[in-house]
C-alpha cells in the first residue's frame, strides 16, 4: 500500500487531498492502489463530504467497490463504480460514483477526491459528473439508446420521445445543479434535467417507472415529460436505475412556497378586516366544500385565485390518479383490490411506526416544553388506542382498488406554473424499501399527504420567527384551524366530484372517509419521526394531527 497521510474534514472545501501514484490510468481499477488506498483510505473522507451520502454518523465495516464499468469517451476514459458499503449492523447500501481524471483547475473542490500522478503527469482524480466531456457522453449516449455490454450484464442508455426529433448538429452544454439533495442534477442546454440516483436499489426506481408510465403510456400532461434513462440490467436477475432525464418545465417555485405565502395573506387580510376570529365561517372538518358555499367575507380572506388554484391543484391530483388506474395489462400497474395480504403489510408497518415514535418521544421529552409537551404525554398515554386505531382495517369491508401512488405526496412535490400545477418526484417515501414503496395502495393516501402538507403550511407560519401577525397565538390557531378546513372541503370536493365523473374508484362516502381519516393518521404519525430527529420544536404539529383523529368519533366508524 501507498503511504499517504490524509486530513478529513467535513468542509470539503477544506479537506487535504491525498496523492495517488499510478503507472497507467487504465489500469486503476485492477491495481492495489485502488483496493488498498483508494478503497480503505480515499473513498471513507470523501464520503463524509458528499450531500448525497446519507450514512454519514453510521458505523462501517468496509467499502467494496461490487460493480465497475469503464466507460470510453474519445480519449477519456471513465469509470462508473457501484458502491457496496457494509455497516457494522451487517445492513448494505449501494452508492454510485463516477471517477475520472481532469487537469482542469476549474473542477469545483467538492468534486476532488485526490491529487493523481500518472508517471510525470499530475492531474485529479474527480468525480466525473463534474466533468463536461463526460457530461456530453451522457447525453450523446442517451440520444443514441447505446447498450454498452459487460460480462455481469448490461448498462443500457433509452431515450423518450421529446428527444426523438432532437438535432444532432446541436452543441450539448451542461452544468450541474448546485443544491442540497440526495442525488446529483445536470442541467442540459436549459432543456432536461437528468437526475444521477446517487443510493441504488435492486429494483427499477419507482421515479422513474411512475415518469415514464404516465409519460410514455397515458395522456397525464402535468408532470414533466420522460426524456431518457440510464439503466445497470443484471441479466435476467433484475434492474437497477442509474438515472432519469425529464424536460424542464418553466415554473414559479414550488407549491409549498406558494402555499406559505396564501397563508401569510389571509393573516394580512384578517387582520386588515378586523373581523372577529370567531365570525370566520365555520366549516366541518374533512367536509367537501363548493366555493359558492362560502361567504363573501371568506372568499375575500382566502382569495379568489386562491380557491381556484387549490381546485386545481385537486384536479391534477385526480388526473395523476385516473391515468395510474386505467392500464388494466401492465402487470406493475394494473389497480388490486383489497385482501388479507395488504392488511397484514399495512398493520405490521404501521404498528412499527407507533412503537418507533413512541420510543423517539420517549428519548425527546427534554426538548419539548409547552403545549407540545403536553400532546407528547398524551400521545403516550393514548398509545393503547391509537393501536387499537390502527388495528381497525377491515379489508374485507373495503370495495374501492389500489392502484400505484406517488406515495410521498406535499406541496415540495408539486411546481406552479404560469397557471397550472405539475408533479414531481416520484421515489416515494425516503424511509420506505423500495419494494415497499412499489405497493399498491388507496389514491386516498395520496389525498391525505396533500392535506397535512396544508397545515403545515399554516402552522409554519405561526411557528415562523418572523411572525409578525398582530393576532393572540389563541386566535392565529382558531384562524387556522377555520381556514384549513375551507382549503380541505374545496380541495376533497373537486377531486371526489373529478374521480366519480371520470371513473377512478375510490369507493363511497363510507370507505372515502374511513381511508382518508386512516391514512391522515399514517401520515401525521410518520411525520412525528422527522420532526422529532430534525426539528423537535415542530413536533406539535404532527401530534395534534394524531390527537385531533383520535379524537374525532367518526373516525372508524
Amino acid at each position: 500500500m501507498l503511504e499517504t497521510n490524509i486530513t478529513y474534514y467535513q468542509n470539503a472545501e477544506a479537506m487535504a487531498l491525498s496523492t495517488i501514484k499510478l503507472k497507467k490510468w487504465s489500469e486503476f481499477t485492477d491495481s492495489d492502489v485502488f483496493s488498498e488506498q483508494f478503497l480503505k483510505e480515499v473513498l471513507p473522507g470523501y464520503l463524509q463530504t458528499c450531500r448525497w451520502f446519507g450514512a454519514k454518523n453510521s458505523a462501517i465495516r468496509r467499502y467494496n467497490a461490487e460493480l465497475i464499468i469503464p466507460l470510453s469517451y474519445g480519449q477519456h476514459l471513465y469509470y462508473l463504480i457501484v458502491l457496496e458499503i457494509t455497516f457494522e449492523s451487517a445492513y448494505t447500501e449501494n452508492y454510485l460514483l463516477v471517477l475520472g481524471q481532469n487537469e482542469d483547475q476549474g473542477i469545483p473542490q467538492n468534486a476532488r477526491l485526490a491529487e493523481l500522478h500518472i508517471g510525470t503527469s499530475k492531474k485529479m482524480l474527480i468525480d466525473a459528473l463534474y466533468d463536461e466531456r463526460f457530461r456530453e457522453f451522457l447525453f450523446v449516449n442517451t440520444l443514441a439508446e447505446t447498450v454498452f455490454p459487460h460480462p455481469e450484464g448490461s448498462l443500457d442508455f433509452t431515450k423518450g420521445r421529446i428527444l426523438a426529433d432532437w438535432n444532432k448538429n446541436n452543441k450539448v452544454t451542461s452544468r450541474v445543479l448546485n443544491a442540497e439533495q440526495s442525488n446529483t442534477t445536470i442541467v442540459f442546454n436549459d432543456n432536461y434535467y437528468l437526475k444521477i440516483y446517487r443510493k441504488l436499489f435492486r429494483d427499477a426506481n419507482p421515479d422513474y417507472e411512475l415518469t415514464y408510465f404516465l409519460s410514455e403510456k397515458t395522456k397525464f400532461t402535468n408532470s414533466p415529460r420522460f426524456a431518457g434513462s440510464i439503466t445497470w440490467k443484471r441479466g435476467v436477475s433484475y434492474e437497477v436505475t442509474i438515472a432519469l432525464m425529464q424536460e424542464k418545465v418553466e415554473n414559479k417555485g414550488d407549491a409549498w412556497t406558494y402555499m406559505l405565502d396564501e397563508v401569510k395573506q389571509f393573516y394580512r387580510r384578517l387582520e386588515d378586516s378586523k373581523i372577529p376570529v370567531r365570525q370566520l365561517d365555520e366549516i366541518k372538518l374533512y367536509n367537501t366544500l363548493k366555493s359558492n358555499d362560502l361567504s363573501n367575507r371568506m372568499t375575500e380572506l382566502v382569495g379568489e385565485q386562491t380557491v381556484r388554484n387549490i381546485q386545481k391543484l385537486a384536479l391534477r391530483t385526480a388526473q395523476m390518479h385516473l391515468a395510474l388506474f386505467k392500464d388494466k395489462f401492465t402487470r406493475r400497474f394494473v389497480p388490486k383490490a383489497f385482501n388479507t395480504d395488504y392488511k397484514a403489510w399495512l398493520l405490521n408497518r404501521m404498528i412499527y411506526h407507533v412503537d418507533h415514535r413512541c420510543n423517539l418521544l420517549e428519548n425527546n421529552m427534554h426538548k419539548l416544553s409547552g403545549e407540545a409537551l403536553e400532546y407528547a404525554k398524551q400521545f403516550l398515554l393514548l398509545k393503547p388506542r391509537i393501536k387499537d386505531r390502527i388495528l381497525n382495517f377491515h379489508s374485507s369491508e373495503l370495495y374501492s382498488m389500489r392502484v400505484r401512488i406517488h406515495g410521498d405526496y406535499h406541496l415540495g412535490q408539486v411546481i406552479l406554473t404560469e397557471d397550472d400545477f405539475y408533479i414531481l418526484d416520484f421515489e416515494g417515501e425516503p424511509e420506505a424499501t423500495i419494494r415497499d414503496r412499489k405497493v399498491k395502495q388507496p389514491p386516498m393516501k395520496d389525498v391525505a399527504g396533500m392535506l397535512r402538507s396544508f397545515q403545515y403550511a399554516i402552522y409554519a407560519n405561526i411557528f415562523s420567527p418572523d411572525n409578525n401577525i398582530s393576532l393572540s397565538k389563541k386566535d392565529q390557531f382558531l384562524a387556522g384551524e377555520r381556514y384549513y378546513a375551507v382549503i380541505v372541503g374545496l380541495f376533497l370536493s373537486k377531486y371526489i366530484d373529478t374521480a366519480f365523473d371520470e371513473g377512478l374508484d375510490i369507493g363511497y362516502k363510507h370507505e372515502i372517509d374511513f381511508l382518508l381519516r386512516y391514512h391522515l393518521l399514517e401520515k401525521a404519525i410518520y411525520e412525528m419521526g422527522y420532526e422529532l430527529n430534525s426539528r423537535p420544536d415542530w413536533v406539535i404539529i404532527p401530534l395534534k394531527g394524531v390527537l385531533d383523529l383520535i379524537n374525532d368519533n367518526q373516525h372508524g366508524k
